[in-house]
């Protein structure tokens, strides 16, 4: 019996030394330890729980703190946007949005990293360019820019991002936007502790009490509802009611927003403050370069020479255009073709660099690739150049080209990247985006494609059902379907034109309208253009 309890000893010496589960003597029979019976136990190991980061850890701990400052945040949020898309408010909003993040990772014990100077200044500029325009396609496009922006700010305060390839860049903010998304319990399972917490020191009439709101507030819904369907009178004199405090509903909206808003920014800092996101750039360099090779040489080929037809063709002019084509409907039929190639090329590049071996002829092969696209772009960009002088301006039109332009600067870094494989790519590309989005969200394309438009305007009379010319845009129908950017422009105007009147007056309306939260610069110097022409 000595020797079983030996055997025993050691077995559970053993488990412990290696973090697994042993059965004791308590939990063997009686007969086999009598009878000095040999048995053999299996070891289980023991399943350990993730353990939390720091950071979680504070926030879980001090939620009083953070759940305060985000209620509070999602409060000054609600008052900025509500029905607000682009008033002074919204620079107003990014700079209070700044200050939250920045209390907040302070709170976390992490340092402002000096580099993220650069988000802060551009996340601003973008807040600012919203006020100063009514173009909503350019007013949609900044807000998404100042999203990513804030994504980029966080996880460059929470991990180094200094040699993340542009792969591991994108993939980081992917896996942010959905563990934000799981983490959405998180405000609710913080809240729930915190009263628990709270509940030891003092009586539970609190926790009581919201429970006994959270079961009538359903109940009470269903109820009413009931209600409603059974009396007639009662309905008309509860939507009477609901139509004199109409106020109630302006209450209950702003409500809903302010919670949905604390719930997404503290799911988001609670995504960071996980860590979940792998820091590392995992090289996933591993598959044969003789595929890739193979590929990009019968690839090159067919580049070389549609691009030497290019260069001898369409830039020397030697090129002879097909029987019944003008210069105009070429330019059109290829632009697109090109457009989407050189969106190919970028995507092969970037994917023979991703996940194929280190290799000197694949990359003189990507090198030809790239300097191929960038023929392709200056064609595309020439072709819209000659399609644009012929059908005017729009605002996609001027979009395309600014497009073509990020995309060359962006193929620049990705050469100096195949040959020098430690280049911030991903970096790089926030900051030349980022750059010129800034420059075309201040620019005021409405107005310059205003002030071109009415030029061929001016010069023609005919009526656009009479012209044969389907995707000419040079006329009074489309430059007054712009926004209050291209009022100025529009003022020049001295033909008393109704759909010019009409256009004016819609502008003044609007101007009118705004107040002290909903101010905007473009609107207020539109509105003041408009009494300009209207009074002349």
């Amino acid at each position: 019996m000595n020797e079983s309890q030996s055997e025993l000893n050691n077995i559970n010496n053993i488990a412990e030394s290696n973090n697994v589960v042993s059965t004791t003597t308590d939990s063997l029979p009686e007969s086999d330890i009598l009878s000095n019976k040999k048995t053999t136990y299996i070891a289980l190991p023991i399943t350990k729980q993730a353990s939390e980061s720091k950071e979680r850890k504070i926030i879980k701990e001090n939620f009083q703190i953070f759940g305060f400052i985000s209620i509070i945040y999602a409060m000054f949020y609600t008052f900025c946007l509500y029905h607000n898309s682009s008033g002074i408010t919204v620079p107003l909003l990014e700079v209070g949005t700044i200050y939250y993040y920045i209390f907040m990772i302070k709170q976390l014990e992490i340092n402002l990293k000096k580099d993220s100077v650069f988000y802060i200044i551009a996340i601003i500029l973008l807040g600012f360019s919203i006020c100063f325009t009514d173009n909503i396609i350019l007013i949609m496009m900044s807000k998404l820019g100042i999203m990513i922006l804030f994504m980029s700010f966080m996880i460059h305060q929470f991990y180094n991002d200094t040699n993340w390839r542009l792969q591991k860049g994108v993939e980081a903010l992917g896996v942010l936007a959905i563990y934000t998304v799981a983490a959405v319990g998180y405000p609710f399972a913080d809240a729930l502790e915190a009263i628990k917490s709270r509940q030891k020191k003092k009586n539970g009439i609190l926790k009581y009490v919201f429970i006994g709101i959270m079961i009538t507030v359903p109940l009470l819904f269903i109820i009413i509802i009931l209600l409603l369907s059974a009396d007639r009178i009662f309905e008309n004199i509860f939507n009477h009611l609901l139509e004199l405090l109409f106020v109630w509903k302006n209450l209950f909206t702003i409500i809903v927003m302010i919670v949905l808003s604390y719930i997404t920014f503290y799911s988001f800092i609670n995504a960071l403050a996980k860590r979940d996101i792998k820091e590392e750039d995992t090289d996933r360099r591993t598959q044969e370069p003789i595929i890739a090779i193979t590929i990009s040489v019968c690839i090159s080929f067919i580049y070389l020479l549609f691009c030497g037809i290019q260069i001898v063709g369409l830039f020397c002019g030697q090129m002879k255009i097909p029987t019944g084509y003008t210069y105009a409907q070429y330019a059109r039929e290829g632009f697109f073709q090109l457009l989407v190639v050189c969106a190919i090329n970028l995507a092969i590049v970037l994917c023979c660099m991703a996940f194929f071996r280190n290799s000197k002829i694949l990359n003189v092969m990507l090198t030809i690739i790239t300097i191929c696209t960038f023929i392709m772009i200056a064609s595309s960009a020439y072709r819209m150049l000659m399609y644009i002088s012929i059908y005017q301006l729009t605002f996609l039109r001027i979009f395309v080209l600014w497009t073509l332009l990020v995309i060359a600067i962006i193929m620049l870094g990705i050469v100096i990247n195949i040959y020098k494989n430690t280049f911030p790519l991903f970096r790089y590309s926030m900051v030349i985006v980022t750059i010129f989005y800034i420059g075309l969200a201040f620019s005021h394309p409405d107005y310059f494609i205003a002030s071109y438009n009415m030029k061929s305007i001016e010069s023609n009379t005919q009526p656009r059902s009479q012209r044969d010319d389907y995707y000419c845009y040079g006329d009074i129908y489309y430059v007054t379907s712009l926004s209050a950017d291209a009022a100025p422009a529009l003022a020049k105007y001295k033909n008393k034109d109704p759909k010019v009147m009409e256009y004016f007056a819609n502008i003044k309306n609007e101007s009118e309208k705004m107040g002290i939260r909903k101010f905007n610069f473009s609107r207020y110097i539109g509105g003041r253009a408009a009494n300009e022409y209207l009074n002349q």
